[in-house]
């Protein structure tokens, strides 16, 4: 056997034994004492919640909730039942227990903006848990429940950490994993009592998790009616999508923070809520070296499969060229602009088609080719999508494409923001 087949082998070796060593360990390992109490006091309160479409037999989506009143009363996700409130003639819904018992439910009440629901279920009336409204600690250990890609009911362990400070309606930090099917389920402390309500994950990390914080359910108690009017359904989450596009508006303050870029003076972070980032190109020898600027809310509300609401973007690119003449890189700054079309969330069975101005507008330092379009939400009549660009037209070699893009907003909400960030812009030679 040559040399490197037995350092391969005693690598193989060391491996095995290690992992030998890792499944005894954990073989060992007790439960987790809280868990599995919570996990066996819980299972009559916590159902899975279930929709479909027609007459079909397979479900179109599942989700969690927990028993919040006696009578039945449970709340959950408003974006685990929306489809089925929305289009009550498509959609059926029902609940299922962990001992495979089912029966019908009826919505009560919504809180789009917190993304919760309250239901009621025929046939069951299991013991309420308790609400906790305060924010537990930083590093406190709580639980969820559910029932996640329709494997089960479990119970997931990790820790909170606090309020997210950059999203207009609160959430809470939790650092344990929360998967498809577990919205609308519990998190608990160790004694039972929630603190939260499953919510979503976020793409770009691990293990962070986003939780309704429970302070909020008092109020969709208070609230709920014998049944929620279908008729009424849509004007009530036309208005409260309006509500939370002005409270985020109103929060950008009268002075805005700038950000300074080759001459130019551009809308940078507005408020605590906006997310802001910048780069740019590091090639010498480019012809035209750009930087850019994008800044965010994370603000956008689910309304419905294919379709969010209330958020707002805007970015900058700059241009910056000393080897192109000033048709050239016209062009160039042109191309730019064409490029910065509208993309915001929305299918054609959802939003209309955009309709669009163009225009020169002179502002106080510089003069600006301006491009704004609207669509209109087919269901939720007053709720526009905005896109506005605009590009400079004050220096032959140096210029600035900006974009903004603002999703749910009534329309004179939304045309008055518009001229406040172009007014923003401005040429500090």
């Amino acid at each position: 056997m040559r040399a490197g087949s037995v350092f391969a082998g005693l690598a193989v070796l060391c491996l095995l034994s290690t992992a030998a060593r890792a499944a005894t360990a954990t073989a060992a390992a007790p439960l987790s004492t809280p868990a599995r109490d919570l996990l066996a006091r819980f299972r009559p309160s916590v159902v899975q919640i279930r929709t479909f479409y027609g007459s079909n037999a397979a479900e179109a989506s599942h989700g969690t909730g927990f028993a919040v009143m006696h009578g039945g009363v449970l709340l959950t996700n408003y974006h685990v039942v929306a489809d089925a409130i929305l289009y009550p003639q498509k959609y059926r819904m029902e609940y299922r227990t962990p001992e495979e018992l089912t029966g019908a439910i009826q919505v009560l009440a919504i809180d789009v903006r917190d993304d919760l629901a309250l239901v009621r279920a025929t046939g069951i009336d299991p013991e309420p848990l308790e609400i906790r409204t305060d924010v537990p600690a930083r590093g406190e250990h709580v639980y969820s429940l559910g029932y996640p890609l329709d494997l089960g009911y479990i119970i997931t362990e990790g820790v909170a950490n606090g309020l997210d400070e950059h999203t207009i309606e609160p959430r809470l930090y939790y650092s344990g994993a929360l998967n498809p099917g577990m919205s609308g389920g519990p998190t608990v402390d160790a004694s039972g009592a929630v603190v939260g309500i499953n919510d979503s994950t976020s793409r770009e990390g691990e293990l962070l998790s986003f939780l309704v914080p429970a302070r909020f359910v008092p109020d969709l108690l208070a609230h709920a009616r014998s049944s929620l009017d279908p008729q009424a359904v849509t004007l009530e989450v036309t208005r409260q999508l309006q509500a939370h596009v002005k409270t985020m508006l109103g929060e950008i303050p009268a002075q805005w923070e700038v950000q300074a870029i080759s001459g130019y003076r551009l809308p940078a972070k507005l408020a605590p809520y906006f997310t802001c980032y910048a780069g740019g190109d590091t090639d010498p020898n480019l012809p035209v070296h750009a930087q850019r600027m994008t800044c965010s809310t994370r603000a956008g509300l689910f309304v419905q499969e294919g379709l969010s609401s209330g958020d707002l973007f805007f970015e900058h690119t700059v241009l910056v060229s000393e080897r192109l003449g000033p048709v050239r890189f016209a062009n160039r700054l042109s191309s730019y602009a064409a490029g910065e079309a509208g993309d915001i969330e929305g299918s054609a069975r959802h939003v209309t088609p955009y309709s669009c101005e163009r225009e020169t507008l002179k502002l106080r330092t510089l003069d600006v080719a301006v491009r704004i379009c609207a669509r209109g939400y087919r269901l939720y009549e007053g709720l526009y999508d905005f896109t506005a660009t605009a590009v400079s037209l004050n220096q032959p070699l140096r210029g600035v494409v900006t974009s903004l893009n603002i999703s749910g907003a009534g329309f004179d909400d939304g045309m008055a923001f518009i001229h406040r960030y172009l007014g923003a812009l401005q040429w500090t030679p």
